[in-house]
């Protein structure tokens, strides 16, 4: 904030021209208070970079272009044109566009013209005069800056005016905008010498915009010029809370002058109670290196990082390195030096925070792949398909998964980052083996399996063989019994038909002897016919086993194919 206090007998715009010619030139701080409050610049720390927020000057009156730093102001006009329900306001926000291009090139008389234009309108166009926009960039104008003094555009009054235009059309839909309008209304009434309304118009931003630095600030120097010290440090220890660096402007600003005892107080109280909050940051960062399981040494370079830091030791290298430059910074015993201890450690404690939510994460997994191994393990022991168990393979496999569990266990059991990380990946190898065992055995069961099917197989072929080769002589056996015992009835035929033959002659002689014949080879026929299938029996015993061996062998080669830990459990 500036050190301007008001003068009568100088004029704002003389202060602009003072301040301009003397700008480069930072006035010292008296050594007590530049000891409470210290540098806002960390020292440069060798191997690690400081993530601290940088701190950030303390807002000057004579450089008010960063109030026009909001998303308002920095619209495109094809943004601005998309509200505009008029030709009217469409053609005034082409003026804005304008006169907030020529401010930017500081074409400070073209600018106020535009805007002029865009509020009031010309021969053709009506303009459009309530956005609040046109009015607080016209003040700024009217205000003046370190870059614009020119007597014949400031104009404090004429400014406040159109500050106050700003804050009254902003007020219902960008409290925020019209909180930074009336707090530039108050700085105009100041300069001007009319503390009161200044007082008040400060006090309106205050009431819209309460954790803003700066309208803090401007709030604690106008009480203090007005003679309320009480009021002033109520105000003023909120804007050192909030911006550390308006500390060293209140030191620095004349109005604070009379204060300087209070102000220097107030300092210790902020330093005081941020360094509180930056010890406990630092006692919270260093106990989640103890949970982490991890002692670094005192003197140790944190760059190096620790043995015991988990995977490759870079995300807690850094979270030690932001560690020890907290500590290093909490040294510094400053306002300053504290707000960066507790930065830098409250960085440090979420970096270390994700590694300790890792661990867990971590232990779960790895409690959960035990658990499953273990049951898989059990499971896998006591596998049988048909009659086939393990192989020695596969024997081997489970003793292996089985080693990798206790490993893991021991890891766990640790209760470390590292252990836990360890038992993750000794879990995961355990079921990754346990998988290999399971397919070495279905493997190599499948193998014999097959083998003993297709020797099976064989073995049958050859008994069918051997079952033709005795069912050729069988059959020849059954006729020739049929032919003995057919030679009875045939007899018998033979001798009713010949009894009488000598009284029969020629065709008739002929015809009985073919009958008698037919006769005897049908009946031969018959009876050969019934006696062959129960001398020449279709199977054995031995091939009905062997049968029924084939069959149960084709079921268990399914079901070794078919096999798997999911199955089994579904089972």
């Amino acid at each position: 904030m500036s050190s301007y206090v008001y003068d009568p007998a100088r004029s704002y715009p003389a202060h602009l021209q003072h301040a301009s010619a003397a700008e480069g030139g930072d006035a010292e701080l008296p050594l007590a208070a530049a000891r409470l409050i210290g540098s806002p610049q960390a020292a440069p720390a060798e191997g690690a970079e400081a993530v601290a927020p940088a701190a950030s000057p303390a807002f000057r009156w004579e450089r008010p272009e960063w109030l026009m730093a909001s998303e308002s102001f920095a619209a495109s006009l094809t943004e601005l044109k998309h509200g505009a329900q008029t030709s009217a306001e469409m053609w005034a926000f082409e003026q804005f566009d304008v006169a907030r291009d020529a401010f930017r090139r500081e074409l400070w008389p073209e600018a106020a013209e535009y805007l002029d234009r865009a509020i009031h309108g010309d021969d053709r166009h009506a303009g459009y005069e309530l956005d609040y926009r046109f009015h607080f960039l016209l003040g700024l104008i009217r205000l003046g800056s370190l870059r614009h003094h020119d007597p014949a555009l400031i104009d404090a009054e004429r400014a406040a005016e159109s500050f106050l235009l700003a804050g009254r059309y902003a007020k219902s839909d960008h409290p925020a905008e019209a909180a930074r309008a009336f707090f530039a209304a108050g700085w105009a009434c100041y300069v001007r010498g009319r503390i009161e309304e200044a007082l008040a118009h400060t006090g309106q931003a205050v009431l819209l915009d309460p954790a803003a630095p700066e309208i803090r600030f401007q709030a604690a120097k106008f009480f203090a010029h007005a003679g309320q010290p009480d009021q002033a440090g109520l105000h003023l220890a909120q804007a050192i809370a909030r911006e550390p660096a308006f500390a060293a402007a209140a030191v620095l600003d004349g109005d604070f002058a009379p204060l300087a005892e209070q102000v220097l107080a107030l300092i210790e109280a902020e330093r005081e109670e941020v360094g509180r909050r930056a010890s406990q940051a630092l006692q919270l960062a260093t106990q989640r290196v103890v949970e982490l399981g991890v002692t670094p040494a005192a003197d140790a370079d944190p760059a190096a990082g620790s043995a015991a830091a988990p995977d490759g030791g870079q995300d807690f290298s850094a979270s030690l390195a932001l560690l020890e430059l907290a500590r290093a910074a909490f040294r510094e015993n400053s306002l300053y030096g504290y707000r960066r201890a507790a930065a830098l450690a409250a960085h440090a404690d979420e970096a270390m925070n994700a590694i300790v939510a890792r661990g867990q994460k971590a232990r779960r997994l790895a409690e959960d792949a035990l658990r499953t191994a273990e049951e898989e393990a059990a499971q896998i022991a006591s596998v049988q398909v048909g009659t086939y168990r393990l192989g020695t393979v596969a024997v081997g496999e489970l003793h292996r998964a089985t080693e990798l569990m206790r490993q893991a266990r021991v890891s766990l059991a640790a209760g470390t980052l590292p252990g836990y990380l360890e038992a993750e990946k000794l879990a995961g190898r355990a079921l990754a083996v346990l998988g290999q065992t399971v397919e070495h055995y279905k493997a190599s069961a499948l193998q014999q399996a097959l083998a003993e099917y297709a020797e099976l197989e064989r073995k049958i072929d050859a008994l069918q063989v051997r079952s033709g080769e005795g069912g050729g002589s069988a059959a020849k056996a059954c006729a020739a019994i049929g032919a003995i015992v057919a030679l009875f009835p045939g007899g018998c035929l033979s001798f009713f038909s010949f009894r009488d033959v000598a009284g029969v002659h020629g065709p008739d002689l002929v015809l009985r002897v073919g009958l008698s014949v037919a006769v005897f080879a049908g009946v031969g026929a018959l009876l050969g016919a019934l006696f062959a299938p129960v001398l020449t029996p279709d199977s054995s015993p031995g091939s009905q086993l062997l049968d029924e061996r084939k069959a149960a062998l084709k079921q268990t080669i399914a079901a070794l194919r078919a096999f798997s830990l999911q199955t089994r459990r579904a089972a």
